[in-house]
């Protein structure tokens, strides 16, 4: 809820630092900017929407990320550069509008890019001020790893003020005593009476009581997998949504159809230099398991040798996969090698978003490694997904395991407005490789 309200002020701090700088751009142009001031209006009300979609994209509105650092001003620049380049694009080289606002459009890129910074800088100031003292009782790894990601991103508007193992009975009930903070985690495994009589205590005090599981969900945006058990999945993740699907079937379909078209004349020069860079076919097909357990034939651009796989199924090393050839390194790096998966799309057996596809003898063997896997097959998978923006390495059953976290919480959470957060956090990746 913290985080909402924090992206809220962001986004209406951004929206008005958009209209003091067009404001200000007309006062210094024209004077008084009443007689220009609707010939502006709609055309850079359309040039803030744009920016603001642009600027979630990239990046500027994960609180998280957002902190005062090189890492931020290249983002930044980046998105100021993508919107004046697409205001460019809005005015002259796409002339809907009767104004072409040369030296207006760039007078207001220099202000903006001034009032912007001044307001980002001071927003991240004030978000990293801590808010909320957190104490964790838990030794479990997932409740190390919390504390540890609250530490190193006090944007979240939390900090640690106490981190106990559940036997430290007296240090607890210590500390309890002493400080009463906003926010008790525990772990599931916490049974010991004295201190769940404190912790009943401290509920009346305004501490608010959570389970790791929870606290983890919340602030960290994928599930721990040792904390799940039967109950949570049938309560929390189970649920069949049949308005979204729908929604879901038909929003695939259609951008299918749009992606399609547009890509196609890609698609027929990376066939082409496919073919002519190495030997063997400009496509690659693979067996994959789809929606319960479902196989179906992958599409791509080959991107490897012929020989790639003459030992048997390996995990793909990405962009610097050795069996990769040169053309292959470089569609992997700028992902081009997808574009055929919206065949896929169109034949209903991926969705635009949605876990990773995996090959049959890999789910065989990760479903006995890794507790809860089948999960992910219970839902459509996808060309991108929640796990596939947040943890880009596919390496290892270990990054399996991290990823499948993200996967369950896309499965709790999954929603229209969600689907479309991530497509827009992939054209980020898509476009920036990052």
């Amino acid at each position: 809820m913290i985080t909402k309200i924090k992206q809220l002020i962001l986004f209406v701090g951004d929206v008005g630092v958009f209209y003091l700088s067009l404001g200000l751009t007309l006062l210094i142009r024209y004077g008084i900017p009443n007689a220009h001031l609707d010939a502006h209006l709609g055309p850079f009300s359309i040039i803030c929407g744009i920016w603001i979609i642009l600027f979630y994209s990239i990046g500027l509105y994960d609180i998280h990320n957002l902190k005062n650092s090189l890492i931020f001003l290249r983002q930044y620049t980046i998105a100021i550069f993508s919107g004046t380049v697409a205001a460019i694009i809005l005015f002259y080289i796409v002339p809907y509008f009767s104004i072409s606002p040369k030296r207006t459009l760039l007078l207001f890129v220099g202000i903006y890019i001034l009032l912007g910074l001044v307001w980002r800088w001071v927003f991240n100031q004030i978000i990293r001020a801590p808010h909320r003292s957190v104490t964790i009782i838990g030794s479990s790894d997932e409740s190390i790893e919390l504390a540890d990601f609250i530490r190193k991103n006090p944007q979240t508007g939390l900090f640690i003020q106490g981190h106990f193992a559940p036997q430290d009975t007296k240090a607890i009930q210590e500390h309890l005593a002493t400080y009463h903070p906003h926010v008790l985690v525990c772990d599931t495994a916490f049974t010991e009476q004295s201190l769940l009589t404190q912790t009943y205590q401290e509920l009346f005090r305004g501490t608010e009581v959570i389970d790791t599981t929870t606290a983890y969900h919340t602030i960290m945006k994928k599930i721990p997998l040792r904390e799940l058990d039967q109950m949570w999945i049938m309560t929390r993740a189970s649920k069949h949504k049949r308005v979204y699907n729908l929604i879901k079937t038909f929003f695939d379909f259609l951008c299918a159809c749009v992606f399609g078209i547009i890509a196609l004349p890609f698609c027929i020069i990376i066939a082409g230099i496919v073919r002519c860079s190495s030997r063997g076919p400009i496509f690659y097909t693979q067996t994959r398991i789809g929606k319960n357990e479902k196989p179906f034939t992958i599409y791509k651009f080959r991107t490897m040798r012929v020989d790639a796989e003459k030992n048997g199924a390996q995990w793909a090393l990405g962009a610097t996969d050795p069996r990769a050839t040169r053309v292959g390194r470089l569609l992997r790096f700028m992902h081009l090698d997808e574009l055929p998966q919206l065949l896929n799309v169109l034949k209903g057996e991926v969705s635009l978003v949605g876990p990773r596809p995996e090959r049959p003898e890999f789910v065989e063997k990760l479903r006995a490694d890794i507790p809860y896997y089948d999960l992910r097959l219970l839902v459509k998978p996808g060309i991108t997904g929640w796990a596939q923006v947040n943890h880009r390495a596919d390496l290892s059953i270990e990054d399996t395991r991290k990823k499948l976290q993200y996967d369950i919480y896309y499965l709790k959470e999954r929603s229209v407005v969600f689907d479309v957060l991530i497509i827009l956090k992939t054209i980020k990746m898509f476009l920036f490789n990052y």
